[in-house]
């Protein structure tokens, strides 16, 4: 990935914002992601651990205070990395290929978030739940894993969106689905699923019985405007 990211690494983040703006595949979703994600880490009365896999320049958090979060990123782009520690000199980043699991630096460390957008389209089933079942091991107590990526609900949606895209089956990228990836993790979990758009969601992985999805937080907010949602969680009964 580090072939395909440098040499575009200054121009990447006027590409995404042109994809968001024309509503151009892949990245038209990425506001939505921004969005959500940037409003449930401001919203934290304490200061947040990131992890960012896959950080890139992260302009995601550029719309959150830095003092809101101390932030831990791993990339595969050098380019991607000098751009993010200029963003964020206090960061503390690392070159490193993700699909081989944690640095040394970061495999003992716990994390209130472990942020995973467009990184999972690169990585097969396989690979991404393996990678899965590493990072909870890292994930703090009351912790939340958040990917925002190229994603369907289940197999019907992909198989719907490629009959009338089947042009999209050519590019190497790898398209998942929120359904499968309930069937593999653990009973422990609970998994919540947003659709952004017909391509792109982002599912929220956390501890079903340390889960604290309130009826004030932010996801939720989301949930309550709108029927592209989907979770594995236990109904909480209105009071």
């Amino acid at each position: 990935m580090n072939s395909i990211y440098d040499p575009i690494a200054k121009e990447y983040d006027g590409l995404v914002d042109n994809d968001v703006k024309e509503k151009l595949f892949p990245y038209s979703g990425y506001k939505t992601i921004q969005d959500i994600i940037s409003e449930e880490i401001s919203v934290k009365k304490k200061k947040v651990n990131i992890l960012d896999l896959g950080c890139g320049t992260t302009k995601l958090y550029e719309k959150v205070i830095p003092t809101k979060f101390n932030l831990f990123g791993i990339d595969y782009s050098k380019s991607m990395l000098e751009i993010a520690k200029t963003r964020h000199p206090n960061g503390k980043f690392i070159y490193h290929d993700i699909s081989k699991g944690l640095p040394s630096s970061f495999k003992n460390m716990k994390f209130d978030y472990i942020i995973i957008n467009y990184l999972f389209m690169h990585f097969d089933f396989k690979t991404t739940i393996s990678l899965l079942n590493i990072l909870l091991n890292n994930l703090d107590k009351f912790g939340k894993i958040i990917i925002g990526d190229l994603l369907f609900i289940n197999q019907a949606a992909k198989s719907s969106f490629f009959y009338k895209h089947q042009d999209y089956s050519d590019l190497g990228l790898n398209f998942h689905i929120y359904s499968q990836f309930v069937n593999k993790i653990g009973v422990n979990l609970g998994l919540s699923y947003i659709e952004v758009n017909k391509y792109t969601g982002i599912i929220i992985v956390e501890n079903i019985n340390e889960f604290t999805l309130h009826f004030e937080d932010p996801l939720v907010k989301y949930k309550t405007n709108t029927e592209k949602w989907r979770s594995t969680h236990p109904q909480k009964k209105s009071e």
